[in-house]
Order: structure tokens, then C-alpha cells, then sequence
């Protein structure tokens, strides 16, 4: 959930092992979706990491810029975004902060 005033989102998925092509299209269809509707700034490139951990498990990170400070309370009940987040959740497992299968701080871009 969205918590501060800033709007780049630096969304870590803690993908489960063996599901990273599965996850790589959603994920692909994820950043569409924010496009085609709206919530994120296009004027910002989103930006898509894949870090292998030590115990050879994935860590993605999604860098994108809300379009707006309401964006991420329209995306909750978005018709697409929100079963996209649900299939997100499907294929993510709970490594993350306090074992969860994902997380999403908000940074003040500086440059």
C-alpha cells in the first residue's frame, strides 16, 4: 500500500523456484496493464531487475513511477490490475521483509 506522498514504487517479488518464466510474462503483462490504463507515469521508463540469490532463488525488481498520488489506490480495484496482482501473489513465495511474498517501499527520485 501506498504510504508517503512519493511516488516511484521500488516493488521487490520474491519469485518461488522453477516459476520465473511463468512469472516473466505476467510480470510483462503487469507493467501493460499500468500502462494501458493509466496509473503510471510513461514518461518514466519502468525498469525490470532479476537478481539470483546466493540459494540460486530470484528477486525481481520493478522500478515505476505512479502517474499520479491516487494511482495506487485506483489499482486495488482496477478490473485488470488487480487479478494480475493476485497471479502475482500466486507465484511469489514469503523470503521478503517479515515473510512476505513481496513488497513495495516508495522513494523521492532525487535525479
Amino acid at each position: 500500500m501506498h504510504h508517503s506522498n512519493d511516488t516511484t514504487v521500488l516493488a521487490h517479488y520474491y519469485v518461488q523456484r522453477g516459476k520465473e518464466a511463468e512469472f516473466d510474462a505476467v510480470l510483462r503483462e503487469h507493467r501493460a496493464g499500468l500502462e494501458e490504463s493509466g496509473l503510471i507515469n510513461k514518461a518514466v521508463p519502468t525498469q525490470i531487475y532479476r537478481i539470483t540469490e546466493e540459494a540460486g532463488t530470484s528477486l525481481y525488481v520493478e522500478i515505476f513511477d505512479w502517474a499520479s498520488a491516487d494511482a495506487p489506490r485506483i489499482a486495488h480495484t482496477h478490473p485488470i490490475i488487480g487479478p494480475l496482482w493476485n497471479k502475482i501473489a500466486e507465484l511469489c513465495e514469503g523470503r521478503g521483509p517479515n515473510g512476505h511474498p513481496f513488497h513495495f517501499p516508495h522513494a523521492k527520485r532525487l535525479q
